[in-house]
């Protein structure tokens, strides 16, 4: 019952910094404040859970916006190599960006108010504050055609190519958020690649190979290969960096997982980072209370929405998560795909890169576990 008593019970805590010492104190404050204060309490708090839950959900993490030219590379990064995100459903440009640092080339301060049309002349693109050479924009372009050549002419995932492009860099000694993907065997997927530079880089090769036997990609094995993910989970938690096209298409294959006749009842945990708001209907600003009317949320998720910009948000919430130590001891995901078949998906101990030699098969939906 619903009195006066027990709606005046719990007193908003001022935050006081001279208690504040580190990024989870902070945090950890902000839960007991107000307005996106405590709205970025609550999306930690969704990823503790989502963390510490005994049945060990697959973490998928979206990801949109200019996150790599905000300095978010590092941080993303950390996100996998700490085995707190399973799997990747991005925008070309973020993981394009990532690959272009992992050739050496950098992201550089600009000013929002600089002359773009002086900026043209001087071949410089501008994404909002920071500025990057387009020169060098197009001899990574150049590249990805070029090493596109060494792969069998056949249809590929997003999964299986940009698992290739992390090899690469990787070799190059690279250890950014692809070279890592591909070190921990980390899926990415970008279903929305020919919208991105290495759509360009595909593009030329495409050019270059016409009438011949080629490589090409075939975006629905990308809803068949994501889907199973989710079906062939336990549960799954998701974190959506922005909206646009990777928030859509975690939440789709939900349905999708549906109608392919898997057991399942929507994403079970849940938290978003989101300058937007879903007033003028835009994707980016949908709701995650939207999402459960379609059955993409499970109806008892645990979810949160903070209103912020990524790159002042994430890093206080992962920074919170692993000063807090969430990941220490958390078996890792392993994912065994045969061609477009996820065969089986693991837990891993990790011995300090992510991998075990002696993996715990542990039973999950649609999958037949050993013994």
């Amino acid at each position: 019952m619903v009195t006066r008593k027990t709606l005046l019970s719990t007193p908003i805590q001022q935050i006081d910094l001279s208690k504040i010492r580190t990024v989870t104190d902070l945090v950890e404050a902000y839960k007991g404040a107000s307005i996106q204060a405590r709205n970025l309490g609550r999306c930690a708090t969704v990823y503790e859970n989502m963390l510490m839950d005994s049945a060990r959900p697959t973490v998928i993490l979206g990801l949109s916006g200019p996150l790599i030219a905000a300095g978010l590379r590092l941080v993303i990064r950390d996100m996998v190599k700490n085995g707190i995100v399973d799997c990747i459903v991005s925008t070309g440009a973020v993981l394009y960006q990532d690959f272009y640092q992992a050739m050496g080339y950098q992201h550089y301060r600009g000013d929002p108010t600089m002359d773009n049309l002086e900026l043209r002349k001087h071949f410089i693109d501008r994404i909002y504050d920071t500025l990057v050479d387009e020169e060098k924009f197009r001899e990574v372009d150049h590249y990805i055609g070029k090493i596109t050549e060494q792969l069998e002419p056949r249809g590929y995932s997003t999964r299986e190519f940009l698992r290739f492009m992390g090899e690469v860099a990787y070799k190059k000694g690279d250890r950014g958020i692809l070279a890592t993907c591909y070190e921990l065997d980390v899926p990415c997927f970008v279903p929305a690649l020919n919208d991105s530079s290495v759509g360009i880089g595909l593009t030329e090769y495409y050019a270059n190979h016409r009438g011949k036997p080629m490589f090409h990609l075939d975006p629905i094995r990308d809803n068949y290969e994501l889907t199973q993910i989710k079906g062939k989970s336990k549960k799954t938690g998701v974190i959506y960096l922005g909206g646009g096209t990777p928030k859509n298409y975690i939440n789709d294959v939900e349905v999708i997982a549906e109608v392919l006749g898997y057991d399942v009842a929507g994403h079970e945990y849940a938290f978003q980072v989101t300058a937007d708001v879903p007033d003028w209907g835009a994707l980016s600003g949908s709701t995650l209370e939207e999402a459960q009317s379609w059955g993409k949320i499970h109806k008892e998720a645990h979810k949160a929405t903070v209103r912020a910009e990524i790159s002042l948000a994430l890093p206080l919430i992962v920074g919170h998560v692993l000063q807090k130590g969430f990941h220490k001891g958390r078996r890792r995901v392993q994912m065994v795909w045969r061609g477009d078949e996820l065969a089986e998906i693991r837990l891993v101990r990790s011995n300090g890169n992510g991998h075990s030699p002696t993996p715990t098969t542990r039973p999950r939906k649609g999958v037949v576990a050993s013994s």
